[in-house]
């Protein structure tokens, strides 16, 4: 499946080697716990917010991951293993709350330990909520950025339990606003990514119809009609004078 993020492309997946961060979706970038502790590359990235998918190394040395530069950037923890028991749906929510906030000012980072399971997991959350896409959908964008990302199975199913929550919720909008959420979700999303590229392409634009194809000729400027108008209107003038019959001897004398 393409992308929906069309300004994402294999050559800007990798910004260091094959095992660094990837931009999966317009400011939000996935990667592991030695990318998190790269201040030039967070720096290079213009990553403002960190979303670290660890426990507090106080609960498990091996397993969680530090916090690098609390005071310079805004950290987010969600204190997850990568297991199979966890309850990731409880964090969801203010887990995408805060990414879309922090997307404002500027990129964010989602990372666990190597990037496969719990941050994919979070960025396909995002993805899925921010579009109005399915899950399938998400996760498989979240892949041609990332092919490494792999939820777990529970994760994969606790996302599934999210899909139904999100369409229970727009489903709740439309009936109380009679606005599609859904709808205007995909193109406000889409826009950001289009931009960048100064091209529209996919559900963005479709073929022009036979009425809406350019016509070779140019349409002419206001500037250039008015001019052309006031040319017009002077040559009339200038024709009711020369037309104009001479006047007899006697007239000319005033007699």
């Amino acid at each position: 499946m393409k992308s929906p993020y069309v300004a994402v492309s294999p050559a800007t997946r990798m910004v260091k080697d094959e095992n660094g961060p990837s931009l999966v979706c317009p400011r939000v970038w996935v990667g592991s716990a030695k990318d998190a502790k790269d201040r030039a590359l967070l720096r290079r990235l213009g990553i403002c917010a960190v979303v670290n998918v660890t426990p507090a190394r106080s609960v498990d040395v091996s397993a969680g991951c530090p916090n690098y530069f609390e005071g310079e950037l805004v950290y987010k923890r969600i204190p997850l293993f990568d297991s199979k028991a966890e309850d990731m749906l409880g964090f969801v929510d203010d887990c995408v709350a805060f990414m879309e906030a922090q997307t404002f000012h500027g990129s964010v980072l989602v990372h666990c330990h190597r990037g496969v399971s719990r941050s994919a997991a979070f960025a396909v959350a995002y993805v899925a909520k921010t579009t109005a896409i399915s899950i399938a959908e998400a996760l498989a964008t979240i892949r041609e950025a990332r092919p490494q990302a792999k939820p777990n199975d529970s994760f994969l199913e606790q996302l599934q339990k999210y899909e139904e929550i999100l369409r229970e919720r727009r489903q709740a909008e439309r009936a109380r606003t009679g606005r599609d959420v859904e709808q205007e979700q995909r193109p406000q999303q889409l826009q950001g990514a289009v931009k960048r590229r100064r091209t529209m392409v996919g559900p963005m634009r479709g073929p022009l119809s036979p009425e809406k194809k350019p016509q070779n000729q140019l349409p002419t400027p206001p500037e250039q009609s008015a001019a052309k108008k006031k040319q017009q209107q002077q040559q009339i003038q200038q024709q009711r004078v020369v037309r104009q019959p001479p006047l007899h001897s006697g007239e000319e004398e005033g007699l």
